[in-house]
């Protein structure tokens, strides 16, 4: 994510399809080497685009994830094996690909080299291409060449224990559907740390947007398992 102490450094850059010096790029704005960050990942599927909240680890200028089997994400890629990983601080996007198609408003019109529609709101664009990837019994391991990066905003980059409770949520109840058939245990186990995050949140965060989708999280929950 981008920290506004870089941000003078790179205002020519904003808005240029970027394909060089990736590696440097990526660190002075604060994706560093080893770290997952979750993006919003974009695949192509049938009638135009899906997305979906994905964690991806940067290693040099390669990037990781582990994909689930069970997932739109891995059926898509197996057919066309190009991504756009979106990085945008919006938990309300996080939340509505975690349970819905996004609206196409959501898309942005410009199209790069990949041929997908990025997300409007993302501050980085990272164009990918699935090179290969490490099969196991319930997802790939996924290694993606970055083909290019877009900057789209520079801006302070903030975290709270709000956002990462409602995250962190969210990415539970992605692993939820899987682990209540092959995992009980696990299951429970993501159960009570969502209850937890539940609490936290209900206790020291502000009604719009944490509690509501907060809310919305257990509810789908319940009424589903």
């Amino acid at each position: 994510m981008v920290h506004s102490d870089d941000s003078a450094m790179y205002i020519g850059l904003i808005g240029k399809y970027i394909t060089k010096n990736i590696e440097n790029i990526l660190s002075k704005i604060g994706y560093s080497d080893g770290l997952l960050v979750e993006s919003i990942l974009t695949t192509f599927k049938s009638d135009g685009f899906h997305s979906a909240p994905i964690g991806i680890k940067r290693l040099s200028n390669t990037l990781f994830s582990k994909i689930f089997k069970d997932t739109d994400t891995y059926v898509n890629l197996m057919k066309k094996p190009y991504a756009v990983a979106n990085l945008l601080d919006d938990i309300e996007l996080f939340y509505i690909t975690t349970f819905d198609e996004l609206p196409m408003d959501e898309y942005d019109e410009v199209i790069y080299k990949t041929g997908i529609k990025p997300l409007r709101n993302a501050d980085l664009i990272i164009e990918l291409y699935l090179e290969e990837y490490s099969d196991f019994k319930e997802y790939i391991e996924a290694r993606f060449k970055i083909i290019g990066l877009i900057i789209r905003r520079l801006r302070p980059c903030y975290y709270t224990r709000c956002k990462h409770a409602v995250l962190e949520s969210l990415i539970h109840s992605t692993r939820i559907p899987i682990f209540k058939e092959v995992n009980r245990i696990e299951f429970e186990k993501l159960m009570m740390l969502i209850n937890h995050y539940s609490q936290l949140v209900n206790r020291i965060c502000p009604e719009d947007p944490y509690k509501r989708i907060m809310r919305a999280i257990i509810e789908k929950l319940n009424s589903n398992y």
